[in-house]
């Protein structure tokens, strides 16, 4: 019986059979399909979580610049019209602004001590074609509180008795998509507590 030189004996151990390559490779394949799924999902989450970071931002900064204005109003009755007012269904809000008139460096009449109100009527609003929501005199707009907004309602004590009778309550929300089509909605409600 013949047996085996040592350089075929060696030649099997030093390489790889066929068999062994093949197992290799389904195994480095499983690894990169595993990987590329958790790099796309990644992806996926840190867009939507872009534009719903963009969303809250813009809803957030408009109530902001909204609250800034109307800390300067109140509930005043100039010319038998009620301010402020909700108007269009609760999409729109009339509203006078405390001024000084009379330009004695305060906001009230120095011989009644009456509060002196703007006789302007200001409305804020959501231009629906734009998506600007903004402060407006007339059809003019004055003052830009976001863009990007896809709906504003306004609601106060004579629309609801529950809201508190100094302050306005207002409800925006932004709509957003991302790159794959995904929605993004963000809505916040706020109270803004008026000057009287």
């Amino acid at each position: 019986m013949a047996t085996p030189s040592n350089d075929a004996v060696r030649s099997r151990e030093s390489g790889f059979t066929l068999l062994e390559v093949l197992i290799s490779m389904v195994i480095l394949t499983l690894l990169l399909v595993g990987t590329l799924a958790i790099s796309t999902e990644t992806a996926r989450f840190t867009t939507y979580a872009d534009e719903d970071y963009r969303a809250q931002n813009e809803v957030q900064t408009a109530l902001s610049k909204l609250g800034d204005v109307l800390h300067k109003t109140g509930r005043v009755t100039l010319g038998g019209t009620a301010f402020p007012r909700v108007l269009e269904e609760g999409t729109e809000l009339d509203f006078l602004l405390h001024t000084d008139l009379d330009d004695n460096g305060h906001g009230y009449d120095q011989q009644t001590g009456e509060i002196e109100w703007s006789p302007i009527v200001y409305t804020a609003r959501l231009n629906p074609d734009s998506g600007t929501f903004g402060i407006y005199v007339g059809p003019h707009l004055l003052k830009i509180l976001g863009v990007g907004i896809t709906e504003v309602e306004f609601t106060t004590y004579t629309e609801d008795p529950t809201v508190e009778f100094k302050e306005i309550e207002v409800r925006i929300r932004a709509d957003r998509t991302t790159s794959d089509g995904a929605p993004v909605t963000f809505t916040s409600t706020q109270s803004i507590h008026m000057r009287n």
